[in-house]
């Protein structure tokens, strides 16, 4: 699948609007060249987003996003506790 692929999916699906948001923001800053997951904070998002969504909004459409399957979070280990973000296609797909 191709980034352009997926930000289509993401915006026909039937997520509510901020967690929509977020999703096409991590679709547009993730490596599909490598399909590697990307570290990614709430404070990076935030700033994607140019601060159009809160912290707690991003927040609860991250726990929204990880319950619904789309994404997984994983644990690099770094000294700032910043997470891996990958994006689960098939799940997106469905």
């Amino acid at each position: 699948m191709k980034q352009h692929e997926a930000l289509g999916l993401a915006i026909e699906s039937e997520l509510k609007t901020n967690t929509k948001m977020v999703l096409i923001t991590i679709i547009y800053k993730s490596d599909f060249s490598t399909w590697a997951a990307k570290p990614m904070s709430v404070s990076y998002l935030r700033s994607a987003l140019n601060g159009t969504l809160s912290t707690p909004s991003i927040e609860r459409a991250y726990r929204e996003l990880r319950k619904l399957g789309i994404i997984e979070r994983i644990d690099t280990g770094r000294a700032d506790k910043v997470k891996s973000t990958r994006i689960n296609i098939t799940q997106l797909r469905g």
